[in-house]
């Protein structure tokens, strides 16, 4: 008995033993038998009967290949069938995840999650996934079917030769075999198919006009002049696995490729309706974006992005509504884009700035918040890349175009490139670069500010100047246009895992905090966490001074809104997706300070260190162990395993030995 025969008894026997279970049957298929998800005719409906369900059923399809063998598919090859988005709940029941039946592959109209063309020679599939055609092109495709045999609905004969041509020219590239003037098309046992007979047959019955030895680039014509190329977006996303698009298409950067940082976002008509719009240009300003236009489309434009932009497809995707097409545009700069890892480059192959994907997932989560699952819609839509960009602008603004060039190229001229040998250290880069660069023969901070964020500058400089005397913050050594240059502090005391700072630290820290109250500044968006440098003599230096408000008179200490939080009638700037703010003083500040605000402002020493020994335990079990136990617990979605509890019964170990010695230390 053959291994695959072996295999096949057993495939059907689980597969009659589970389907009473249909949850269970398809995770067994799914687990065992079928790990790329491939679909297949149910295995109690044979070929004619499931075309004589889809025609009972009214359903709206097209066979787009070898329905010239149907009924009889040879063994190993599949059915590529195109189907309308309303019909595909329809049909769930007519097809199974068990490799028994014949295979199908279903492509919806407009490409939608699951029934999306996605290249099978490309290892990692899920991120290719794209509509089979335009979806205008999809819908001629499904309008002008024929019957066949008075059973199946196939391609009109232009249609059958227009979307063969398609997927061999843009789909499967040189692997079609067929010949190209650019490259060198793949070997010819690779080849599955012969397109070049195919398609001289099929053109010498529609009519069309094709070279006897049709290179790729002849059909690319022929397709163009039938208006079955895709859109330059779709292309774009093809080059990721066709060399030969790339080659095509892309190998030459047009002159606005050369302007990087720039960003379209399209509001979908949904959030326009529901008075979104001020909320979305404002976050996307806030996150370090400049937004140097916002303009509502025309019809006519509306009708181009529609059919043009996302491969002409703006259905739900992953959520459960859509968001309607897009009515408004947002073109934004970013001056200092964020690189892309390497893992969200996987799933994201054209991406160039990582902001621009957190800022759209942002505002997905800004609008979705309180909604049920079931009325979650997709409310934006961004370009990837700055190519893509530049088309956008010039599909929906072509007018604006010119001096939207320049002003791009004067704000990346003004803020400039990283110095020579320098050292990046920007850990978001919302408004400004940082870096240390080589300065008199030692190290300097450099931080450089992006054009539209000159007032977090300002209140930089202007708190730095305050606080000079008091040896607290670093000394500014140049101040420019658009940067600031300070000493480089070597900072020795990491403050990610909280613990609380030397006594002589808080105490600094307080007078540091009264110092500012003083003279009007309130310290929003100041903690320890994240704005403290200890130097090797155990000096505290305070930094980051952007959010600081200037409340334009003294005020009490224990009345900073950087402590007991920001009242909602508060005009000044404030973070962005930071939610501590509005009460800071309990998560931000008493880790590190171990006391009450009382005693962190005004205790005597003797309280403060009682209170210190007092609050220790809660601190290290708070924010220390709890948090640990709880990572170790959820990662990776596994359970909680002997292994993990041993680690957090190790980390408990340690802890208490750390906190007897302090004790004795202190005793």
């Amino acid at each position: 008995m053959s291994r695959a025969f072996a295999r096949q008894i057993i495939t059907k026997t689980i597969y009659r033993a589970t389907r009473g279970w249909p949850r269970l049957s398809e995770k067994f298929a799914r687990k065992f038998f079928n790990k790329r998800r491939k679909r297949y005719i149910d295995p109690r409906i044979s070929v004619p009967e499931f075309f004589k369900l889809l025609r009972d059923r009214d359903v709206d399809y097209v066979v787009l290949r070898r329905f010239e063998e149907l009924p009889d598919i040879p063994k190993g090859r599949s059915l590529d069938i195109l189907i309308a988005d309303h019909d595909l709940e329809r049909i769930a029941d007519l097809w199974s995840l068990w490799p028994l039946g014949q295979q199908i592959d279903l492509y919806s109209e407009t490409g939608r999650s699951g029934f999306a063309f996605s290249p099978s020679f490309v290892e990692l599939r899920q991120p290719h996934e794209m509509a089979p055609f335009p979806p205008h092109l999809a819908r001629q495709i499904l309008e002008r079917a024929c019957l066949r045999d008075g059973l199946y609905r196939v391609p009109c004969e232009a249609d059958h030769f227009l979307s063969i041509a398609y997927h061999a020219v843009y789909l499967e590239g040189l692997r079609s075999g067929l010949a190209s003037t650019l490259m060198e098309s793949e070997l010819a046992e690779r080849v599955s198919h012969d397109y070049a007979t195919v398609l001289g047959e099929l053109a010498i019955r529609v009519g069309i006009s094709v070279p006897s030895a049709a290179t790729l680039e002849d059909l690319d014509e022929i397709l163009g002049a039938c208006g079955w190329r895709p859109t330059e977006d779709m292309l774009e996303r093809i080059s990721v696995w066709s060399p030969w698009v790339q080659r095509r298409y892309f190998s030459s950067p047009d002159a606005f490729q050369r302007l990087p940082g720039v960003t379209v976002f399209f509001v979908r008509e949904r959030a326009s309706l529901e008075g979104w719009m001020d909320g979305i240009v404002e976050l996307i300003e806030n996150r370090g974006f400049e937004p140097l236009l916002v303009r509502e489309l025309t019809p006519e434009h509306k009708r181009s992005v529609t059919q043009e932009i996302r491969g002409g497809n703006w259905g739900q995707g992953v959520f459960a509504l859509s968001g309607g097409p897009p009515v408004s545009i947002i073109v934004a700069l970013d001056v200092l884009p964020m690189p892309v890892p390497r893992e969200i480059a996987k799933e994201h192959p054209l991406l160039e700035n990582l902001r621009t994907l957190k800022v759209k997932n942002m505002i997905r989560i800004m609008i979705n918040a309180d909604r049920p699952r079931k009325q979650q819609y997709n409310a934006v839509h961004s370009t990837d890349s700055f190519r893509q960009a530049w088309s956008a602008i010039q599909l929906c603004a072509p007018e604006d175009i010119g001096w939207l060039a320049e002003t791009v190229r004067a704000r990346l001229d003004e803020f400039g490139l990283p110095a020579d040998q320098s050292r990046n250290m920007t850990r978001h880069g919302h408004r400004a670069r940082v870096e240390i660069i080589q300065r008199d023969g030692g190290l300097a901070v450099k931080k450089t500010f992006k054009p539209q964020c000159r007032r977090f500058l300002e209140r930089e400089v202007e708190v730095l100047q305050l606080l000079a005397d008091s040896g607290n913050v670093p000394k500014i050594l140049a101040v420019k246009d658009n940067a600031v240059l300070l000493e480089h502090i070597e900072d020795v005391w990491r403050g990610n895992v909280p613990r609380p700072l030397p006594l002589s630290c808080v105490r600094q820290l307080a007078g540091m905090i009264k110092t500012v109250a003083a003279a009007g500044y309130d310290p929003v968006d100041f903690a320890p966490r994240n704005n403290l440098l200890m130097d090797r003599n155990g000096g505290m230096k305070a930094i980051d001074f952007e959010f600081w408000h200037d409340r334009g008179e003294s005020y009490p200490p224990d009345d900073a809104h950087g402590l007991v939080g920001v009242p909602d009638t508060s005009r000044g700037d404030l973070p962005a997706g930071v939610d501590y703010f509005r009460n800071p003083y309990p998560s931000q500040w008493f880790p590190y300070t171990g006391l009450d605000l009382a005693t962190f402002l005004n205790g005597s020493p003797i309280r403060q260190i009682m209170m210190r020994t007092i609050n220790y335990p809660y601190i290290k079990v708070r924010y220390v162990l709890a948090p640990f136990l709880w990572k170790a617990a959820i990662k990776g979605n596994e359970p909680y395993t002997l292994t993990k509890l041993g680690r957090g019964l190790r980390a408990v170990w340690r802890i208490g030995k750390k906190f007897h010695a302090e004790i004795l230390h202190r005793a």
